[in-house]
């Protein structure tokens, strides 16, 4: 039978796998190309990104994966069922977009980290 919750929850895993990924490529990217003595061709290069592609999705995607779906079952327990008052709208709206912001910041935080272990 199929459940919907469930597939929303596969969903959401997904796409903060996808993002934390995206968010480690791009950080490579800008962190490969700005630094003089780091080339794009190189072992490191190889293993930053290949190896780090997958330890994002698992890890920074798993951990924005569990804080969403936290603050979202707490929220639900808190606000009741549906409709909610449009103030209460505005602030998970704006969780929303402070956790997408907050998982950018990591993802390039924990980039930048590995990046000069790695390089240096």
């Amino acid at each position: 039978m199929f459940d919907p919750a469930a597939a929303s929850k596969d969903a959401n895993r997904e796409t903060s796998g996808k993002l934390a990924t995206f968010i480690w490529i791009a950080s490579g990217i800008y962190l490969f190309a700005t630094t003089p003595h780091a080339s794009f061709f190189s072992w490191q290069a190889a293993l930053f990104f290949m190896v780090g592609m997958f330890a994002a999705a698992i890890l920074l995607g798993g951990v924005f994966y569990l804080v969403v779906t936290a603050l979202t079952t707490s929220i639900a327990k808190l606000t009741g069922p549906p409709p909610i008052a449009p103030p209460v709208a505005v602030l998970i709206s704006f969780l929303g977009i402070l956790l997408l912001v907050g998982q950018g910041i990591a993802g390039y935080l924990a980039a930048r980290l590995i990046f000069n272990w790695i390089v240096a």
